[in-house]
């Protein structure tokens, strides 16, 4: 199956508030999940973003999730469990 979500935007207004502006993380991040490409208003941003992903791949550096705690503090949790279960059978995380 073909996956290309819509609608992006680079608007720095409507972007999620864990870019903190840069709409690049947010295309790449949807990349790294696999979509196969994306439908947006601003298709010079995607296509920059798509060939930092296919430079970089995994060495890319997340900026906005050096903060995203501020956000969402169970995600940073939640990732905490996920890096000391490393090597043992995953478990369902609890939201409690």
């Amino acid at each position: 199956m073909v996956v290309h979500p819509y609608t992006f935007r680079s608007d720095v207004l409507k972007l999620p508030e864990c870019y903190f502006g840069n709409a690049a993380e947010e295309y790449i991040r949807f990349f790294k999940l696999g979509v196969d490409g994306v439908f947006t208003d601003f298709p010079a941003h995607a296509r920059y973003a798509r060939e930092l992903h296919e430079k970089l791949g995994d060495q890319f550096i997340f900026h906005a999730l050096e903060n995203y705690e501020s956000f969402h503090p169970e995600l940073k949790r939640d990732a905490r469990l996920r890096e000391s279960k490393k090597g043992s059978v995953d478990k369902p995380l609890s939201f409690r």
